[in-house]
């Protein structure tokens, strides 16, 4: 069994643009068959007033986020098919919302 950083899966830090009344994927990682990603940190580094942040892991939802802050998960989350991370902005005007996340890869050999 070999570990690696979790960009081997994809972006692990990404900034969109979220309309009014939008609801975005600010990350959204597939695991692979054979993979399991280890989830120890979430950064929001952007908050605004009516906004929101929700994570889904394996396609059920975790947890909901309403302000910035930096979350580190000891024991870190598992996920073994997909991690995605969604943006909702109930607010009336266009916002940037951004995510850091970090954790290791585990890739079964």
């Amino acid at each position: 069994m070999t570990f690696y950083p979790i960009v081997v899966l994809g972006k692990n830090e990404n900034t969109v643009i979220v309309r009014p009344k939008e609801r975005r994927d600010i990350i959204n990682i597939k695991v692979p068959e054979g993979h399991i990603l280890f989830l120890q940190l979430l950064e929001i580094d952007k908050w605004y007033p009516d906004t929101e942040y929700q994570v889904f892991i394996d396609g059920e939802f975790v947890y909901s986020y309403k302000r910035e802050g930096r979350y580190l998960y000891d024991p870190p989350y598992v996920v073994k098919r997909e991690l995605r991370i969604v943006g909702i902005n109930n607010s009336n005007e266009e916002l940037p919302m951004g995510v850091f996340i970090d954790g290791v890869v585990l890739i079964k050999k």
